[in-house]
């Protein structure tokens, strides 16, 4: 087995986790591995490979015709197309005979469902880009998603002319709707106040036996609420109140489950006074 491409950018890029008491993203890269190209990171490579671990280096030649596929943001219940570019980068007409397979994964990348295969030919001038597009309709993946709602979609063609294998794929983190989640004004211990959720039904059909949980951590004990039918374009509105127990910074969490839409939540940050 010989590889036909080395993409040394795909793994290892960034390390992140949530910000202490704040809502972003912080990026830790720095505490697991030394900066690329670095002179520290070339000592622990060297090290490494002293006690044995020997590293692939494997440099394929590269072939003239290249495959490329956008970022795409996309919602959950989305149609969607994929517009895949075709770069010939030679003085001479090629021809890609390619498949293109379009699977649901779990965040670990194990695959659960293939929902997607087709096999385009495609023909690209001297130095010129062709755009194939591919439909991807929401009733072919909607059925298979699981929790993350990822789709993991693999480009693979073949050259005639000179028998080159190209490669490309892309993992697409589907967004899903959101819960809005209010609590009007300023709080105090022992004092009642309002929490309101409200959520719509984007989707072209119905949400069948949906779970709506909320709690804030000191100020409201876990709360549920069960609705069997919430139907397409339909809104609903929750509120409960509450009093809170002590001071401080903290949120309001809600999540919403059921069986076609997985990991939607929504919180509001409040400030309880004495």
């Amino acid at each position: 087995m010989e590889p036909d491409k080395v993409n040394r950018t795909h793994v290892g890029r960034m390390v992140l986790t949530k910000a202490l008491g704040d809502l972003p993203s912080r990026d830790i890269t720095d505490q697991y591995k030394f900066p690329e190209g670095s002179a520290e990171e070339r000592t622990v490579l060297e090290k490494a490979e002293e006690y044995g671990c020997k590293r692939e280096k494997s440099e394929p030649p590269e072939a003239d015709v290249d495959l490329v596929l956008p970022t795409m943001e996309i919602s959950v219940g989305d149609d969607f197309e994929l517009s895949l570019e075709f770069v010939n980068r030679s003085d001479q007409r090629r021809t890609v005979d390619a498949y293109i397979s379009g699977n649901v994964v779990y965040y670990t990348g194990v695959t659960s469902s293939e929902f997607l295969f087709r096999t385009p030919s495609v023909t690209i001038e001297p130095n010129s880009t062709v755009k194939e597009l591919v439909d991807v309709k929401s009733k072919k993946y909607m059925k298979h998603l699981v929790e993350q709602a990822n789709l993991h979609f693999i480009f693979t063609g073949k050259v005639e002319e000179t028998g080159q294998i190209v490669t490309t794929m892309k993992v697409v983190t589907l967004h899903n709707p959101k819960v809005i989640v209010e609590v009007p004004g300023g709080g105090k211990v022992n004092e009642e106040m309002m929490a309101r959720v409200q959520f719509t039904n984007p989707f072209t059909f119905s949400l069948d036996d949906v779970y709506i949980r909320m709690e804030g951590p000191g100020v409201m004990a876990p709360m549920s609420k069960y609705y069997s039918l919430i139907p397409a374009g339909s809104s609903l509105t929750w509120t409960e109140y509450f009093v809170p127990q002590r001071s401080g910074s903290t949120r309001v969490m809600v999540t919403l489950d059921c069986p076609a839409l997985r990991q939607v939540s929504g919180q509001a940050s409040i400030t309880i006074q004495p």
